[in-house]
């Protein structure tokens, strides 16, 4: 009993943590990397002026994450608590998607934490989600819970997706990395605040109601089978 007692604290410990506090071991970095910025601007610091590729190295050492972002791991946990740990195969395609989806972090500055990862999200299914379906089904649970936690934010993220351009879709990634962040930006990103419209409003809500059966298919099927067995 004071086992499962346990158990029960340090999951509601975990999550609290997860939803609220999470944040990677983070390592030293340059003053003019560590300042924050409003929000949609880098959220690292004002360093547009950085390459592409200096600033995505700067957002790796920031969350204490290794050169290639972790795209060559075997495994990963999407838990960053302490007390909950799952580990995951690395997918293939998240391998490859990986790289490009930390660029998406620099360019629109949402941050690596539940609420950035809630806003990026919504903002890459607005722009272009990755092209694979294992994909879709594993990162669209995240849009219904950001319109939850952070419902205006969220919305936001996916009003400036919808008038932003996907790198997913870019032949060669590569060969945007020694280009300035800010001149990226002004290729990738409106360049402006950008109002919400009647059908900004629709595609939202039929993506979060998408996102909302994404999260209860899981547990409808089974109900489902036990109803009629």
């Amino acid at each position: 009993m004071a086992a499962s007692s346990m158990s029960c604290a340090s999951l509601v410990a975990c999550l609290h943590e997860a939803c609220i506090t999470i944040r990677p071991i983070m390592k030293p970095v340059p003053p003019e990397i560590e300042a924050g910025g409003p929000e949609g601007t880098l959220s690292f610091g004002h360093a547009t002026s950085l390459t592409l590729r200096e600033a995505r190295a700067a957002f790796y050492r920031r969350n204490g994450f290794p050169q290639d972002g972790g795209a060559d791991e075997h495994r990963w946990s999407p838990f960053g608590c302490r007390d909950l740990k799952a580990h995951l195969p690395n997918f293939k395609w998240r391998r490859r998607a990986l790289p490009v989806h930390d660029l998406h972090h620099v360019l629109t500055g949402y941050e690596f934490s539940p609420c950035g990862e809630f806003q990026i999200s919504a903002w890459e299914f607005a722009a272009g989600r990755y092209p694979n379906a294992l994909s879709t089904l594993f990162c669209l649970p995240l849009v219904c819970m950001g319109a939850v936690v952070i419902p205006r934010k969220t919305f936001a993220a996916f009003v400036r997706g919808r008038r932003s351009k996907t790198l997913y879709f870019v032949h060669d990634v590569d060969a945007l990395l020694d280009r300035t962040v800010r001149d990226v930006q002004c290729e990738f990103l409106p360049s402006g605040s950008a109002r919400a419209n009647g059908r900004d409003w629709g595609a939202f809500v039929v993506l979060v109601a998408a996102s909302a059966l994404a999260i209860a298919i899981p547990f409808l099927v089974p109900a489902w089978l036990l109803l009629w067995s």
